[in-house]
């Protein structure tokens, strides 16, 4: 799913008034609500949170999952143009071209059903479609068709392959997922930092940053790549990952 990075979380708008007495006698007006110092936030921190647990899922995206999720900065928080993504070009089985955009897919089909799109280095930096170091996101929908084309024109296989880039679930396809969200924190800011295997960005969850990162400081404790131990070298060009 294209997701691009907005400037500003979205919050969705609170009603002046609460007409339904049965909320509102629960209702703190602001000027009556308790303020904490940063203290005392810490203290109450170190208090109550034991464990912290990161649950997140590898090979899709948040807008696949959330992108529709109450209060989360998802597909449809913004008008369409403001969206990267939004609208992918797509070639129909008879060559013509035509226009996609989000949809919904599910409950009947499964989330373990769908099928795993390109996500290789080299096919994810094609379907971001980077010009003058800006991602357009405008080529998710068509590499990702031309992945699954023999020939010319696609086939339905191929179209639907494509198609598959803009598809989401929602609860009702995921519940547990979403119980999780709606019971605990969903981050909705949290983008891939580079174009790597899983290591890095597994690393960078935890550490606020990834173990490649160390290789010029500690190059000897390196992971050669090929079964031995000791310096390794990094590639860019994603045919072999470095996987240090």
């Amino acid at each position: 799913m294209a997701c691009g990075a907005f400037n500003a979380p979205f919050r969705p708008a609170l009603s002046k008034t609460i007409a339904d007495p049965t909320i509102a006698r629960y209702r703190v007006p602001k000027r009556e609500e308790p303020k904490l110092s940063h203290q005392q936030m810490l203290a109450l921190v170190y208090q109550r949170i034991k464990y912290v647990f990161i649950l997140y899922q590898e090979n899709r995206s948040f807008d696949s999952y959330f992108g529709t999720f109450p209060g989360a900065e998802g597909l449809f928080s913004h008008p369409p143009k403001q969206t990267p993504g939004f609208h992918q070009p797509i070639e129909n089985t008879d060559g013509s071209f035509t226009v996609v955009h989000p949809f919904r897919i599910g409950p009947q089909q499964y989330a373990a059903d769908l099928g795993s799109v390109g996500h290789s280095h080299p096919v994810t930096l094609q379907k971001m479609h980077i010009v003058g170091g800006h991602p357009l996101m405008d080529r998710f929908v068509l590499t990702e068709e031309k992945r699954h084309t023999k020939g010319k024109p696609p086939s339905l296989a191929a179209k639907q392959y494509g198609e598959l880039e803009m598809a989401y679930v929602d609860g009702d396809t995921i519940p547990f997922l979403w119980r999780y969200a709606n019971w605990f924190v969903l981050c909705d800011h949290i983008f891939e930092e580079m174009a790597a295997d899983s290591t890095p960005s597994n690393l960078c969850i935890i550490g606020a940053q990834s173990g490649l990162t160390q290789w010029p400081l500690h190059p000897h404790e390196a992971f050669k790549g090929d079964g031995g131990r000791g310096p390794g070298v990094p590639v860019v060009n994603g045919s072999n990952p470095f996987w240090g």
